[in-house]
């Protein structure tokens, strides 16, 4: 399971005693895998906060060449207080979403008003049968 490697040239054994060839140029081995391999797209980069502001209508920012490194790191700062803006708000129209929906949950309830006049009514009642009952 041993391998020998030469660069520049083929191997000795690979996995099963065959010839592995290998890059004949000065690229070593791992830099030419690394060549080969593309780097993984991180979440939550630049590109994907950029695409985010260009969903919820914000305009691109343009591709200048000369633009120095604050002008970017500035408009990175105003694109996501900008995005906290909109959080905020989605998160405010959440709120009100979810109010809303319990206000038509509990519609069929009876007012505090109303609840009152109950209440007033069932005292009145009792009062009289006390009453009633004191002067049996």
């Amino acid at each position: 399971l041993s391998s020998i490697r030469t660069f520049g040239g083929k191997s000795a054994t690979g996995r099963r005693g065959e010839i592995i060839e290998t890059p004949t140029n000065s690229q070593q081995p791992v830099e030419a895998m690394a060549a080969a391999q593309k780097p993984a797209k991180r979440l939550g980069g630049m590109a994907e906060a950029l695409a985010i502001a260009g969903d919820l209508g914000f305009p691109a920012p343009p591709a200048q060449e000369d633009q120095n490194t604050s002008d970017k790191s500035d408009d990175l700062v105003r694109v996501l207080r900008e995005l906290t803006v909109v959080q905020r708000n989605i998160a405010n129209l959440q709120v009100e979403l979810q109010g809303r929906k319990d206000d038509k949950n509990i519609a069929h309830l009876t007012h505090v008003s109303e609840m009152e006049k109950k209440c007033e009514s069932l005292a009145r009642i009792t009062a009289i049968l006390k009453d009633v009952i004191q002067n049996k």
